[in-house]
């Protein structure tokens, strides 16, 4: 018998989750005894007992079993290794045998994992009680948490136990990236993580396993304060910093925080400048955990996942709050550095990539474009971007720096003498929001490469980006671009072209000889795939949309498209949402922004570069104190709105149990199946039955007056033609579908009913129709 069965003790209920911990862990193959030696046993144990909070049974042979068999965790001679972690996400079906027991309670951990305000609500947790508390999932009682171990890469784990078995809450980008059952070996993803990980995890608690137990056993350890920083300066700015500006605009948190920390070399946020006012340091994974155990306190990674988020608006107050702290206080460097941008107009930012997802042809493309302005502009001047530095750099990091320096100097070299030429490559964030303030507009990758300029400053631009990184953007919203003037170049501009496995560094390397070295194969799919755009058709675009983006107006007044129920495919409305880069408010009970009493509250600069999109009535704008707006609605056939709709609504009652039939339905007199346009467009909603010549007459002069578009469904593609015109916006993003429906297909009596209750919507679809043939005519009349 083994050392840990004669502690455990076969008759034990413990010795089960023990042999399920040996199994998933350690043992490789289920179909061969695989026997372990006293010393492999002896760490087992050790890691059990920790697990599952039976520190007090550890001895000092424990302490040197895991010595001996995790001297390095890479290390192949090990005398342990530990199993593949088994993967699961939270999105898709769990197997719960893997995860034996929680079934009943994890439903719940996991709800509150995927919530929106999660980072936030951890915070004040650890900051007004100084320990977190959730829901475990192996029992009815509470797992809390104050330990954190960080590891390589910018990871910190805490460790949340309800008394019996433990499991971490992982934080890497967000707050909340996954659940990691140690145990059982399994790793439950919400977002950002992936397995491997998990093995830093297992090095920070086995190569300082003592440090790490006698840490753990202290259980009234204070909370030491915010980590916040990711090695990406994208999601620093899109997952970090966001919920670090809420953080601060709270009383009820802010004042109680003890202390942040930036990760060095991750800090692309100088927090001394930002927070003037309160304690702050920049530490390495090192520093961190030794702060943590000598200490004896805890701290908690802050960052929010974009895809849990109903709404972008306060990146909109945590943007302008950077941008304003650091214009308030420039560098000297980036003083300096802006000097020779005095007096010169255009100032076109220009984004260059020697590491990934790249223009292949920018040298080439880039100096062709901007020789082709500076025919119109003699006083243009160039700003070269490329690789951010974090403010505490790594030597390790200059090599990125130096490529994309040797694009630069190749593109310089092809320019005409008289444009001025700057380069931010290898600044920091806050030297390159200083530069950034001064363009007029950008050329740039649509991701990462225009995060300074479009992300934080709004500046308006033109970007690029590989079709299928594109579509995956567009349809998760997950880059924002708040200025409307930002154009996307159309994906028939746009030929991926780089092999699989092949950086864009080997390329350029084999056809221009940039570099000394080969790049590894990076197998990521979207990491590959670098594109080939014809400069002077991407010049030609750039041209026909440039007044417009030195101009860089704003909607005059506020925009609000209506959706009638039953008028539109519900794929234009997001398809709407992709082709505005988000810039959309939507507002519907059971998705986005719920009333209108919510808009109310958004600041007008911010509201009105956004499109209002709901179920909507006409005259809405006065509840958000505007006196006029800018009308859009999409209409279809009177008959056969009303029809479609009343089989939703008759859908929805059999589901809640009413199986009434389709005529009864009518006779519970729903307001949405009677003359819902002419109540909608007047902008009046009678009692059932009620609606008036009056109300008609009122709508139709909304609509030749209020409403600057109006949709034909049964027009289906001229009807998106001319939205996309209206609103300057990617007609190739929609698709175009014609409207089939034959009214004959109607049951009489219900035919009958839909007839009366048109009436007035029957006139007024007749006169938009006639509305939108007489624009047409008038735009087509020759001058």
């Amino acid at each position: 018998m083994t050392s840990i069965n004669r502690i455990i003790g076969q008759s034990n209920p413990g010795f089960e989750m023990l042999t399920t911990f040996k199994i998933t862990n350690f043992i490789k193959n289920l179909s061969k005894e695989q026997i372990f030696t006293e010393t492999q046993d002896k760490a087992i144990e050790a890691l059990f007992c920790f697990f599952t909070n039976q520190m007090d049974k550890l001895e000092q042979d424990h302490f040197d079993a895991v010595n001996a068999c995790f001297s390095k965790l890479e290390s192949k001679n090990n005398l342990l290794t530990f199993n593949l972690t088994t993967v699961m996400h939270v999105n898709a079906s769990i197997d719960y045998s893997k995860i034996r027991g929680t079934q009943k309670y994890l439903p719940a951990l996991i709800r509150l994992c995927k919530s929106q305000n999660f980072a936030l609500e951890l915070a004040q947790q650890a900051s007004n009680v100084g320990k977190l508390s959730l829901p475990s999932p192996f029992s009815k009682n509470r797992a809390e948490c104050q330990e954190s171990y960080e590891s390589q890469g910018g990871m910190n784990s805490l460790r949340f136990t309800d008394g019996n078995q433990s499991f971490f809450l992982i934080q890497h980008v967000s707050s909340n990236d996954a659940l990691y059952f140690p145990l059982q070996n399994v790793l439950l993803i919400i977002s950002h993580i992936t397995a491997p990980r998990i093995n830093r995890l297992r090095a920070t608690l086995t190569e300082q396993f003592p440090a790490v137990v006698n840490y753990a056993a202290n259980t009234n350890k204070p909370f030491g304060g915010i980590v916040c920083s990711h090695l990406r300066p994208a999601h620093y700015f899109y997952e970090n910093w966001p919920p670090l500006y809420q953080l601060y605009s709270n009383p009820e948190i802010y004042p109680n925080i003890p202390h942040f920390i930036t990760r060095k070399p991750y800090d692309y946020s100088d927090l001394r400048q930002v927070f003037p006012d309160r304690s702050t340091s920049a530490l390495n994974t090192d520093e961190i955990n030794e702060f943590a155990f000598n200490e004896e306190q805890w701290f908690l990674h802050l960052g929010t996942n974009r895809t849990l988020r109903n709404s972008n608006y306060d990146y909109y107050f945590a943007n302008r709050f950077l941008v304003d702290k650091v214009l308030q206080s420039p560098s000297t460097t980036a003083q300096n550095l802006a000097a020779p941008l005095a007096e010169r107009f255009p100032i076109v930012w220009i984004g260059v990539e020697s590491q990934k997802r790249c223009w292949l042809e920018q040298v080439e493309g880039y100096s062709y474009i901007i020789n082709q302005l500076a025919e119109s502009y003699p006083d243009l001047a160039v700003v070269i971007d490329g690789w951010t530095l974090p403010v505490s750099p790594l030597d390790e990091a200059i090599p990125e720096v130096e490529e994309d320096l040797l694009l630069a100097q190749a593109i310089q070299k092809k320019l005409k003498p008289n444009i001025g030429v700057i380069s931010t490559i290898g600044e920091n964030s806050h030297t390159k929001i200083v530069i950034g303030s001064k363009i007029n507009f950008f050329i740039s990758n649509f991701a990462s490469g225009s995060l300074h300029v479009s992300l934080l400053l709004g500046k308006p631009g033109f970007a690029h980006l590989n079709t299928k990184l594109t579509k995956i953007t567009l349809e998760s919203g997950i880059q924002i671009h708040p200025n409307k003037n930002v154009y996307l170049l159309p994906n028939q501009y746009i030929q991926d072209t780089i092999p699989k496995g092949e950086r864009l560094k080997n390329w350029l390397n084999k056809n221009f000889g940039l570099f000394k070295s080969p790049a590894k194969p990076h197998t990521d799919p979207f990491g590959v795939i670098s594109y080939s755009i014809d400069k002077k058709k991407f010049y030609q675009f750039i041209e026909s949309k440039l007044e417009k983006v030195l101009n860089n107006p704003q909607p005059p007044k506020q925009r609000i498209f209506t959706e009638i129920p039953g008028t539109i495919e519900p794929k234009i409305r997001t398809q709407l949402k992709q082709a505005t880069h988000g810039n959309l408010l939507m507002m519907f009970p059971t998705m986005g922004i719920k009333n209108i009493g919510e808009i109310a509250n958004i600041l007008p600069e911010y509201r009105q570069r956004h499109l209002i999109y709901g179920n909507l009535i006409f005259g809405c704008h006065k509840q958000i104190d505007l006196e006029a707006a800018h009308y859009l609605i999409w209409l279809a056939r009177p008959i056969k709105r009303t029809y479609l709709h009343a089989e939703l609504l008759h859908k929805h009652a059999i589901e809640e149990g009413n199986f009434n039939t389709l005529e009864q339905l009518f006779d519970e007199k729903p307001k949405t199946l009677d003359n819902l346009y002419t109540r909608r467009i007047s902008g009046m909603d009678p009692p059932f039955g009620e609606c008036t010549e009056a109300m008609l007459t009122k709508a139709i002069e909304n609509l030749k007056n209020h409403f600057i578009f109006i949709g034909i469904d049964e027009q289906h593609s001229d009807s998106l033609d001319r939205l996309c015109g209206k609103l300057d916006l990617d007609r190739s993003l929609f698709s175009t579908a014609e409207s089939e429906f034959d009214e004959s297909s109607i049951p009489q009596p219900i035919l009958k009913k839909l007839r009366l209750l048109n009436q007035f919507d029957s006139q007024l679809y007749s006169t938009a129709s006639n509305i939108v043939l007489h624009q047409k005519n008038k735009n087509n009349a020759p001058d």
